[in-house]
């Protein structure tokens, strides 16, 4: 059981607001000194065997529909890099697949990527032909260093200590002025206040950290990052993510996403027909008031 914040590193926190215990014998804590919320883990949990299963388990989808909504949101990405950086060597630390970095033009672009899960390294590698890491990261320089951008896509909130080895891997690996591209779920988002404790990202028992804008930007000030951008919306995460949240408020007690990759039916098609309108049009507005599911953060390194 984890007993102090993953930010702070404080042991005095108290339970966050009305939420009920989640599963996998979880609870959802606030820090009472810097205010960050964290996860209580009380179970033993074998995390191998956790990370084979479920909404987790390799599939290679590229085509379909659910890939053209991830390759468009990526896109986006891509593009607001290039306008920062038009070319020169990038790390995407958790880079799952290699759907993201198979977008970069690699005659502009040294890529690589980081990968701990073998069948996705193997899939990035094979299938994208990237160079791909997937040893564990503790500390110190990954292949050559010296990267012009690094990226994390939710990652930091699958870690215990998150501020640790960010700054790791920033001092270690980034260039100064280099960018740095970071994203997690929002805790502060709608959806996370419609669903509560069914909220789609607080993901029991793999997610540690819930962040707030707040914790984010004291994270990236503790590393000399100075933010350039804030964003705050992603299609398939914001779009599901309120999805789900909505149709939680009517008894939907299910993962949506994993649902819609193993469990697909009629009744949940149909339920996920009526609910998008109404999902698109909240998360639209939740984006625009800086309340989207995600926040994600553009940066320089002020070293």
């Amino acid at each position: 059981m984890n007993k102090r914040c993953n930010h702070c590193l404080s042991e005095d926190y108290q339970p966050f607001r009305d939420y009920k215990p989640l599963d996998f014998g979880v609870s959802l804590v606030q820090c009472n000194n810097c205010g960050h919320v964290f996860s209580l883990i009380q179970e033993s949990i074998d995390y191998d065997e956790f990370y084979s299963q479920g909404k987790y388990v390799l599939q290679d989808n590229r085509g379909s529909f659910f890939d053209k909504i991830i390759g468009l949101n990526n896109s986006l990405i891509v593009k607001k890099i290039r306008a920062e950086n038009n070319g020169g060597r990038l790390l995407d630390f958790g880079s799952g697949k290699g759907q993201f970095l198979s977008l970069f033009d690699s005659a502009f672009w040294d890529l690589t990527g980081v990968e701990t899960s073998i069948p996705r390294a193997r899939f990035a590698s094979e299938h994208y032909g990237l160079n791909i890491y997937s040893e564990f990261y503790e500390s110190g320089v990954i292949g050559e260093g010296r990267y012009n951008v690094i990226t994390l896509f939710h990652v930091l909130e699958h870690l215990t200590e998150p501020k640790a080895l960010l700054k790791k891997l920033i001092t270690g690996n980034l260039k100064a002025g280099g960018l740095v591209v970071l994203e997690v779920p929002l805790i502060e988002s709608w959806q996370s206040q419609i669903a509560k404790d069914r909220w789609m990202h607080l993901d029991p028992p793999i997610h540690f950290s819930h962040y707030s804008k707040m914790i984010i930007d004291d994270l990236l000030l503790g590393l000399a990052i100075t933010p350039i951008r804030y964003s705050y919306f992603s299609l398939p995460l914001g779009i599901l993510g309120m999805c789900q949240a909505l149709m939680s408020r009517f008894g939907y007690k299910g993962l949506l996403i994993e649902d819609l990759k193993f469990h697909r039916t009629f009744g949940l098609l149909g339920a996920l027909l009526l609910t998008l309108p109404f999902a698109v049009f909240l998360e639209s507005l939740a984006v625009i008031f800086k309340k989207g599911g995600i926040i994600r953060v553009y940066g320089r390194y002020n070293h």
